[in-house]
């Protein structure tokens, strides 16, 4: 059996039984089974693989817990039929980071300082998480989208940069189509773009198919059923599974915070809806690619080596008409954490007056 089938297996064990065994679980790293094809032990198809710088500075795990509640407050403010909650600091050009699942505004935590020294930033827990409302249909891509450009209006940003991770990063690219002219920039990590095949290996409905999780939490109410009361194991499962090296850079406060996000009243089930809307994404994402053409906003794809690596890229190269890519070696899902000091600088040198040549340059050689 393959350790990542025997993982799942041991997991799901651990939720169904309410054991707390995932401490003894396997977490990943080099040589762990991942979705994979030969091009992952080689720069791919020109795409630059750059170091993760964070693990000879692991200054950037730590962050400085005065200064933060100094620079940044939290706000909580109506947004069309919502109440959304956001944290904000800074001074400069407005970012706003869109998170994914199973996490909220917290997973930026790590780079919020760093950005902060030049952008304002905002980082909201999206519609169905955390301490922001949850809607009736939840997860709808291009209505969280509509909310987060309303949220920018209401903060007196028309123009701003986007960074997107997982779920947030489909969000973004809503975001790019509805309003383009809006969005200066924008950056998307770790996720896929639903209705976009991925050329030369799979169209979009098998390569869905291949995340169980996707199916799983795409199914009414039996995911509700099987963890509500065990949140905290079933949470802690996925990120010993998509964290690379978990015990060296995923600390406690992280499984707190993104575990009270999604056990307030509703999140659980509104986490789930940003799955089960995939199949009306998709649809959409179709119908504005046949309408309105390529994706017309600057682009950058960072991805990590042992997750999305190439996938992201290839499914957006095709509709897309300025398209820049980086893997981070030695990386995984959660680069926010992972690595916030590389993914930071690679979001500053994207954005303009920055050098993004100059960090791609320092691609490093993969082995065969």
């Amino acid at each position: 059996m393959s350790a990542l089938r025997s993982f799942l297996l041991s997991t799901t064990l651990a939720i169904v039984t309410g054991t707390s065994a995932l401490a003894e679980l396997p977490t990943t790293g080099p040589g762990a089974d991942f979705p994979t094809t030969p091009a992952i032990e080689q720069a791919i198809a020109g795409i630059p693989v750059i170091p993760n710088a964070d693990l000879a500075d692991p200054s950037a795990m730590t962050v400085d817990e005065a200064a933060f509640a100094r620079t940044f407050n939290h706000h909580r403010l109506p947004v069309g039929d919502e109440r959304i909650h956001f944290v904000m600091g800074g001074e400069g050009p407005a970012v706003l980071l869109l998170h994914g699942w199973p996490t909220n505004w917290y997973e930026w935590k790590r780079m919020m300082p760093l950005l902060a020294a030049n952008y304002t930033v905002i980082a909201p827990d999206l519609p169905g998480v955390g301490r922001s409302s949850v809607p009736s249909d939840p997860g709808v891509k291009r209505d969280v989208a509509q909310t987060m450009l309303d949220l920018m209006t209401e903060l007196g940003h028309e123009q701003f940069y986007v960074v997107g991770h997982d779920w947030g990063t489909p969000t973004a690219w809503a975001m790019g189509y509805l309003a383009p002219e809006r969005i200066e920039r924008m950056i998307i990590s770790e996720s896929t773009i639903p209705g976009l095949d991925v050329p030369g290996f799979a169209g979009w409905e098998r390569f869905n198919s291949m995340w169980w999780h996707h199916t799983f939490h795409a199914t009414r109410g039996i995911p509700e059923m099987l963890i509500r009361g065990r949140e905290r194991e079933y949470l802690d499962s996925k990120y010993r599974e998509w964290v690379f090296n978990y015990e060296e850079t995923f600390s406690e406060d992280f499984l707190d915070a993104f575990v009270e996000a999604y056990t307030q009243p509703g999140t659980l089930s509104g986490g789930f809806g940003f799955y089960r809307a995939l199949d009306r994404d998709a649809t959409q994402n179709r119908a504005w690619l046949a309408e309105k053409g390529r994706f017309s906003v600057p682009l950058l794809v960072v991805t990590g080596r042992y997750q999305v690596n190439e996938f992201l890229h290839r499914q957006v190269a095709p509709h897309t008409e300025d398209l820049h890519s980086v893997i981070i070696d030695d990386a995984q899902h959660f680069l926010s954490i992972e690595a916030p000091l590389t993914f930071t600088r690679l979001v500053e040198d994207f954005l303009p007056d920055g050098d993004l040549d100059a960090v791609t340059g320092a691609a490093v050689e993969l082995e065969d």
